[in-house]
């Protein structure tokens, strides 16, 4: 599949994701909260990367502030120069500064690579069945986790309406061990 073909799939499922109510996006928030809490890799997990809801994500900021009162570890995705992501420690303290999509990401903070993580929740645009994952088009969790062994765990976090049949998948597609689709 080339890439206009995911690029009309990631417009057709950002609507989906877009049109959904407020009172949908909280639900879905507190659903998801529920699931991964009780969710046995996340409390096991002692470092765990999490991801601030941008365009109709699910936002895990409950989850997020669930972990740091539990004692966890909580990190960030920073964008780096070469294009892929660093994940950077976050806590009550930690100051902010919009990247250039104008999302929020954590400044003077230690960065890890994946390789330090137990547990990664990725953001997506779609999902299937077999664990395929279509992100925004920028590949940044792909570059940072091909070459990771072993990986994290890797968790992608989706409302219902995201879910496809079937998504392509290139040979550089990353995918995700798990789905908590709400």
């Amino acid at each position: 599949m080339n890439s206009v073909d995911k690029q009309h799939l990631r417009r057709h499922f950002r609507t989906q994701r877009k049109a959904l109510t407020k009172t949908e996006q909280r639900q879905a928030q507190s659903n998801c909260c529920k699931q991964l809490i009780a969710n046995p890799y996340f409390q096991k997990a002692e470092k765990i990367a999490f991801y601030l809801a941008n365009d109709g994500e699910v936002s895990p900021a409950c989850a997020l502030n669930y972990a740091q009162k539990m004692g966890k570890t909580c990190y960030l995705p920073v964008i780096t120069t070469q294009g892929s992501l660093q994940f950077a420690a976050v806590d009550k303290q930690t100051q902010f500064k919009n990247n250039q999509f104008g999302i929020e990401e954590p400044v003077n903070t230690e960065q890890v690579a994946a390789t330090s993580l137990d547990l990664i929740l990725l953001p997506l645009v779609a999902f299937d069945e077999s664990g395929n994952r279509l992100g925004m088009g920028g590949g940044y969790y792909d570059k940072s986790l091909a070459s990771v062994q072993p990986k994290p765990r890797l968790i992608g976090l989706a409302h219902q309406c995201q879910k496809a049949e079937q998504l392509p998948a290139d040979s550089w597609d990353i995918k995700i061990d798990d789905i908590i689709a709400v």
